[in-house]
């Protein structure tokens, strides 16, 4: 079983696919879940978005709003502006002001908006 966070997965746990999922391990997650649930006091929750770029070199990216945990695109940067750092949208569903960081690496092979 793999139950370690897997990068750009956009969930709380994960189970390797054919792995040995017995009732025991599934409870097991299942408290672990639990423990970390954001209903808790102690957990820190993150405001920084998920940022989904397309693979196939469209000119547009994806966040995932942190709030109401909805997606909407935004236009790539144009090519002199992939500065390094935090960056902030607007939500299009709750308005709700959200943080997000491009990579430029990744950035350059998107196609830019013209």
């Amino acid at each position: 079983m793999a139950s370690d966070a897997r990068t750009g997965l956009l969930a709380d746990a994960y189970l390797q696919k054919g792995g040995d999922h017995s009732p025991e391990v599934l409870v097991q997650k299942i408290r672990e879940l639990l423990e970390k649930s954001p209903l808790r006091a102690n957990i820190v929750r993150t405001q920084q978005a998920p940022v989904w770029i397309p693979l196939d070199g469209k000119s547009y990216f994806v966040l995932t709003c942190p709030e109401c945990l909805r997606s909407f695109s935004l236009p790539a940067p144009h090519a002199g502006d992939v500065s390094e750092g935090e960056r902030t949208a607007r939500c299009e569903f709750c308005e709700g002001s959200i943080g997000y960081v491009l990579d430029g690496k990744v950035v350059r092979h998107v196609k830019v908006a013209e």
